[in-house]
């Protein structure tokens, strides 16, 4: 299901779709700029978008983990 829903081009833009339904979107090239999209609390619904390579991403989507869950922890409510 993972390759089907996620790996599979629609064509669709995500910024585009997002705005049509009034959602707030960032598309964001790299860690520093994944860790200032998620900087701040969202208020409601928000689409953080990172494009990456198919074939060579896994080690920087390990590292894109790392800095989301590290940036979650940091605005998390007690």
């Amino acid at each position: 299901p993972f390759e089907r829903i996620f790996g599979t081009a629609t064509g669709t833009d995500l910024g585009t779709l997002a705005r049509a339904h009034g959602i707030p979107h960032a598309l964001v090239a790299g860690p520093e700029e994944l860790t200032a999209a998620i900087a701040e609390p969202p208020q409601g619904i928000r689409i953080v978008e990172v494009r990456v390579e198919r074939d060579s991403h896994a080690a920087a989507h390990a590292h894109l983990r790392e800095v989301a869950a590290a940036a979650l922890r940091d605005v998390r409510p007690a």
